[in-house]
């Protein structure tokens, strides 16, 4: 395949600013997947000169070979870094220790990016036996195809995935995998349509198209399954999906007009998004200093893996339609963000907010939209949509800019702690920060009813 201008133009550009055996390496890489594999092969030639560690010989060694196919220089540069003391030691730890098809497949994979071929492939023959699931065979057939390059061990482990197979992910991940590691389309067809058997949402019905133009180049198939994902189309994000996949798979501008005019209405509110975490323990688990202790070093650094709730600001910055056009919400308050604990019960809540943050929400008809909120720290936060008595759909986009600030707080019963400091900043390896900590805390647990 012949290089356009603009190619040529950026490849040599990057040629003339690499400088180490990785960056000559990584350009390579580029050119052959771009089609030109004897200039590939020269700029590989230059990362070889550039090499100096392991990585970098191990690392040209498994390019050259899935580039060029060329097993006599991948061999020679894997000869140029040999297995230390230090690496043989950790592998047979890790295969000591090893103890499901997953484990044993990692080690194996680790051992062959190394070039040990030999040993990688008894490690293999580990994972295979220890293989239960579709899972474990498919990731197998995926790993041996890119650690050992065996094409036919590759494609038995495939069939003894497809046994397996149940639903939709496994048959398109199986298909998927066949397509690109082995290249049988025949194959790979008859699986796809098992896929499509299975297919029950939007979502899969698009990872199925997708694939379709991309592994098989089949449009007229895929055509058909976007007409499935048509069918499950519901809020304005699925459409917005589906038009930009159809136009970038099939470019039918026909069909995208018609997609765009049945795609229902949506609004864009702005404003600041607050994020609260919070997890609850028993006053039982912190009546005491020890147990208090105990308590925090278990929960300050894991503060954000608890429950979470959010909400945006009232007033938002801005709240426009699909045109661009400023909308009024209706506003309904109700409840608390963050409800008080049952008696004997403590919550540990922290939270932080994302000025300029976005959120989608999809219209069901041309009603008034009716904002829910509760209140947090004396402010309203809206936490849901509803037009016509019906919830809508909302996502955000995750663009805003984080604060900076983050407080947290405990909550009883019936008391409240007042806001501390921000506990990003408390270090658990610290018995200074540790003490004060739990000496605020037990003085608030220690006055009065909780």
């Amino acid at each position: 395949m012949a290089l356009s201008k603009e190619q040529i133009k950026e490849f040599k550009a990057a040629e003339k600013e690499a400088e180490d055996s990785y960056d000559y390496r990584s350009l390579a890489d580029d050119i052959a997947a771009a089609g030109d594999k004897e200039w590939a092969k020269k700029i590989y030639g230059k990362a070889e000169e550039k090499a100096a560690e392991n990585d970098d010989f191990r690392g040209l060694a498994k390019s050259v070979y899935q580039s060029l196919g060329d097993q006599k220089w991948s061999n020679d540069l894997y000869k140029k870094a040999p297995l230390t003391k230090e690496e043989i030691k950790e592998f047979k730890a890790g295969e000591k220790e090893a103890k499901d098809s997953d484990d044993f497949r990692g080690i194996a994979e680790y051992i062959a990016d190394t070039g040990n071929k030999d040993w990688a492939k008894k490690v293999y023959e580990k994972a295979e036996k220890k293989a239960k699931d579709c899972y474990d065979f498919y990731n197998l057939a995926s790993s041996i195809h890119e650690g050992l390059c065996d094409e036919e061990w590759t494609k038995k482990n495939y069939e003894k995935a497809e046994k397996k197979a149940e639903d939709f992910s496994e048959f398109i991940g199986i298909a998927n995998g066949i397509a690109e590691n082995l290249a049988n389309k025949d194959w790979a067809k008859k699986i796809y349509l098992k896929a499509e058997i299975k297919a029950e949402d939007i979502g899969d019905f698009f990872q199925l198209a997708e694939s379709l133009c991309e592994k098989l180049g089949d449009k007229e198939w895929a055509k058909k399954v976007y007409k499935k994902a048509e069918e499950k189309a519901k809020t304005f994000n699925d459409y917005e999906n589906l038009v930009e996949s159809i136009r970038n798979n099939l470019g039918d501008e026909k069909w995208l007009k018609i997609l765009k005019q049945k795609s229902p209405k949506e609004l864009t509110v702005c404003g600041s998004q607050l994020i609260v975490d919070f997890s609850e323990y028993s006053l039982r688990d912190v009546n005491s200093k020890n147990k208090l202790r105990e308590v925090l070093l278990e929960y300050l650094p894991t503060y954000n893996e608890g429950d979470r709730n959010s909400g945006l600001l009232l007033p938002p910055d801005s709240v426009e339609d699909s045109d661009g056009n400023s909308v009024e919400l209706e506003i309904k308050r109700s409840g608390e963000l963050i409800p008080r604990p049952k008696k004997g019960k403590i919550l540990f809540v922290s939270h932080y907010s994302y000025d300029h943050e976005i959120y989608k929400v999809s219209l069901h008809s041309d009603e008034p939209v009716t904002a829910l909120g509760k209140k947090f720290d004396g402010e309203t936060y809206i936490t849901g949509y509803l037009q016509g008595g019906q919830e809508l759909d909302y996502t955000a986009k995750d663009v805003g800019e984080h604060s900076g600030d983050m407080s947290w707080y405990l909550l009883t019963h019936i008391k409240t702690h007042p806001f501390m400091n921000d506990l990003r900043g408390i270090d658990c390896e610290s018995e200074t920060d540790i003490d004060e900590i739990v000496d605020e805390v037990f003085t608030f647990l220690e006055k009065g009813k909780l």
